[in-house]
């Protein structure tokens, strides 16, 4: 309890003084959690001083930073999913580790007495020779991952080939043969190189804009051992003329972006960016035009740059004398890579564990999810463990780069752990079910990636097709029977496809490039939007609006939704439109609602949908972006627009070109606390962008400062009803109206006519006309004596105090 007090001093104080007198730390509360989660999300809030050193103050008391919530979530992994300061988080990694190698190690007592793995055979398979690994045979190296990236045709692949010519030999024969000229790269290819004694794991990612989504999933299981390279064409850049400039800048500044917010490990990742074709610009002064030009670039760019640690290499990637001079500076990147690493011995149970690995991957297995993976290596090892020690050793293999293990799809459950021995299918959560272990990457970045991006599948193709059945879906993928339920069900955990109740396939990847034209049916509109807070860096990848899109299909069925590349319409009583601007700098939902009794419906859908992108944004790129409220003016203009152009036949993108103007809760507050308009390119009242009677973030900000304009929808409904029944003593809104606004008798009469009229609550009408903040409405209540009102407005208070506390 003590931890969540504000301000985080207090906190503080607090804590040392209850850790002084002997208080427990690892007490948990009933989501499994110690104090040190909830000093761990005050500081990802506020950042603040204080709670770095409550944490540093924690660890001091010996935590078991391998425990684990409900969630399945260590305390580090905790951090690095709300996006903790990032000293936090390495203070938290470093001490993690070293627990972790300390509670490997101390299982090796348990090992020690039996040093081979005898794969266990059942009662018919005695008669088959099953092999005995020795422990060893398995040897770990120290291995650096380069992720080479960049658009097609620049030669990604031809550098990766040239970089692993070593050797008097290899060497000769390449000036004799010359450099092989490579077929364009379907999903990733993975070679190895020796660069200084390391082992160099080379990731060669095709660069055609199909395969975007499968990038964005490999690219965030980059680690802390990774390396990458992003390569553009200096080809043209001497000038503009032709556009060879504005290409080269697009291409270079698309994967910077790109990266900026598919890399994982919380530290600044080292890029070495290489111009190649430079052997197409002018002989004479080539290589000062491109250094001139990166450096161009870099200034006009620089917040996206420093995200980085970038070196610039201007090459021909077919000349091996370029390609050998940057091998002392990628050595000198790979040593820095690797001081960040952990040295320490390989814990006994993790050679095990690879050995099996080893066994599984000669028996053709080629991926497996956690509860067949984890009985595989429990009937072999020669003495039980528990299930969150093999956890821990699996996580500890993946952190040194020896296993590619994707704990992020896990399915909500209850972590748990039991006694050794007992049976794994009892032991296991179910939100580890979920989690796979890749075994066969070729498998998966050739044979299933590789063709998942294939260009007869993509938009470009002219395949429009929204759903797939198995069997399409199946010969598309060029799967055959034996592979066909393995690939699709890896797909599924992937989020890269979506079953239906109806059976069918939706594949965000494969949908068609434009969506439908706005529709001027919707009378009122409004809107948020999600964009970068720096502006220079970040964009709304492919993968997270196709995980939106499964997301939307999960939550409102087939029926409800609509899809098409890079965008969502969503249809109830009201309508959402879900879409990404060209630019993929921003992402916007536009709700939209004709009948009155759909606003709440149009504000529930923003509401859920919006929850939706921000628990991705948050999962993926933690609080880099900025959730603002659009104008309904201009969402109304775009629509308006939008007709007309289809009217005089002109075809347009269904795209959002322009950036949309919009405000932050935070100006909208202000403006309501000053009482003035909105400023910006459109003059607005904050009750005109944000849901009044339904969003009750202002009034809860206000209190009974807050105007009469913010009333909670049920209150002011159960206000109108007492008092649009005319009383005999005339305490009635006739009455309100006087005292709120010195209401005239003609004003009376018009506001009568107008309710009748229009079917309107001629009390809500007085309210629209004369409104006050609630301390006065409450005064000219009481003056009235309706105590029944005031006590509904005092309910209201009373609740919104209560759900802000549960909060």
């Amino acid at each position: 309890m003590a931890s969540y007090l504000r301000p985080a001093s207090l906190s503080t104080a607090i804590c040392q003084a209850l850790l002084k007198g002997g208080s427990d730390p690892t007490l948990k509360n009933l989501a499994g959690e110690n104090f040190l989660f909830s000093v761990l999300r005050g500081a990802a809030m506020e950042g603040c001083k204080d709670s770095q050193l409550l944490i540093s103050l924690a660890l001091k008391h010996n935590l078991d930073l391998l425990s684990r919530n409900c969630n399945g979530l260590t305390v580090y992994d905790e951090a690095r999913k709300i996006s903790a300061p990032i000293s936090v988080i390495r203070l938290l990694k470093k001490k993690t580790q070293e627990q972790q190698n300390i509670f490997l190690n101390q299982q090796n007592r348990k090992l020690l007495n039996n040093v081979t793995i005898q794969y266990n055979c059942g009662p018919d398979e005695s008669h088959k020779m099953i092999p005995i690994l020795d422990v060893g045979s398995w040897k770990p190296g120290r291995k650096v991952r380069l992720f080479i990236c960049g658009q097609t045709r620049v030669g990604k692949t031809t550098f990766a080939n040239t970089l692993k010519e070593t050797g008097p030999l290899a060497t000769l024969q390449y000036y004799l043969t010359g450099p092989r000229i490579p077929s364009s790269t379907k999903g990733v290819v993975c070679s190895q190189a020796c660069l200084e004694g390391t082992s160099l794991v080379i990731w060669d990612f095709a660069g055609q804009m199909e395969y975007c989504f499968t990038h964005s999933l490999l690219l965030s299981t980059s680690g802390p051992n990774t390396i990458y390279c992003v390569m553009f064409s200096l080809e043209g850049i001497e000038s503009d003329q032709y556009g060879g400039q504005r290409s080269a800048v697009e291409q270079l500044l698309f994967w910077l972006r790109f990266l900026s917010i598919t890399h994982s490990s919380q530290s600044k990742p080292h890029v070495i960016v290489i111009g190649s074709h430079i052997d197409r610009l002018p002989h004479e002064n080539s290589t000062l035009i491109a250094k001139q030009f990166y450096e161009n670039v870099m200034k006009r760019e620089i917040e996206l740059f420093n995200c980085f640690h970038v070196q610039f290499f201007p090459l021909n990637c077919r000349n091996l004398s370029d390609v050998n001079a940057i091998r002392e500076p990628l050595s000198k990147t790979v040593s820095q890579v690797l001081q960040n690493t952990t040295k320490e011995v390989i814990p006994e149970i993790c050679k095990l564990i690879m050995e099996q690995v080893s066994y599984l991957r000669l028996q053709k297995v080629r991926f497996q999810r956690w509860e067949e993976f984890a009985k595989s290596i429990l009937q072999v090892l020669p003495n039980p463990i528990y299930s969150t020690t093999l956890l821990t050793a699996v996580e500890y293999l993946h952190n040194i780069s020896e296993l590619l293990f994707l704990p992020q799809y896990f399915l909500p459950g209850k972590l748990f752990d039991t006694h050794p021995g007992q049976n794994i299918s009892t032991e296991l959560p179910n939100n580890m079910v979920s989690a796979l272990i890749i075994l066969d990457m070729n498998w998966l970045l050739q044979d299933i990636f590789g063709v998942f991006g294939n260009f007869a599948l993509s938009p470009a193709s002219g395949t429009n097709k929204e759903r797939w059945h198995r069997e399409e879906l199946a010969a598309a993928l060029n799967l055959t029977n034996g592979d066909v339920e393995g690939a699709l069900d890896l797909l599924e955990a992937f989020q890269l496809v979506f079953k239906t109740q109806e059976g069918e396939y939706v594949v965000p990847g494969w949908l068609k490039k434009g969506g439908p034209e706005r529709s001027g049916g919707c009378e009122n509109m409004r809107g948020i939007g999600y964009r970068w807070k720096d502006c220079n860096r970040g964009m709304f990848s492919h993968f997270l609006v196709g995980r939106l899109q499964i997301q939307l299909i999960c939550m409102f069925g087939t029926e409800r939704c609509s899809f098409w590349k890079g965008g969502a319409l969503v249809v109830t009583k009201a309508q959402l439109r879900i879409e990404v601007s060209e630019d993929r700098r921003n992402l916007y939902l536009i709700g939209g609602w004709r009948l009155k009794d759909a606003e709440g419906d149009c504000y529930h859908l923003l509401e859920k949908v919006g929850k939706e992108v921000e628990i991705l944004l948050r999962n993926e790129h933690g609080q880099h972006y900025e959730k603002i409220h659009l104008c309904p003016t201009e969402l109304r203009n775009l629509t308006v627009s939008s007709e007309v152009a289809a009217l005089v036949g002109f075809v347009r993108s269904a795209g959002i070109i322009e950036e949309l103007s919009g405000f932050s809760f935070q100006q909208i507050l202000e403006a309501e606390k000053q009482n003035v308009p909105l400023c910006g390119k459109w003059s607005m009242q904050p009750w005109e962008v944000l849901f009044p009677q339904h969003d009750t973030r202002i009034l809860s900000s206000l209190g009974m400062n807050c105007s009469s304009r913010w009333l909670e929808g049920s209150t002011l409904s159960t206000l109108c009803s007492l008092l649009d029944t005319r009383s005999p003593v005339e305490l009635d809104w006739k009455r309100l109206g006087e005292l709120l606004g010195k209401a005239s008798n003609s004003t009376i009469t018009e506001v009568e006519e107008e309710a009748r009229n229009k079917g309107l609550s001629p009390t809500n009408l007085i309210l629209i006309k004369y409104p006050v903040i609630l301390y006065q409405l409450i005064q000219c209540l009481t003056q009235m004596d309706r105590e029944d009102c005031v006590s509904a407005i005092n309910n209201m208070m009373m609740q919104l105090k209560d759900k802000v506390e549960n909060q």
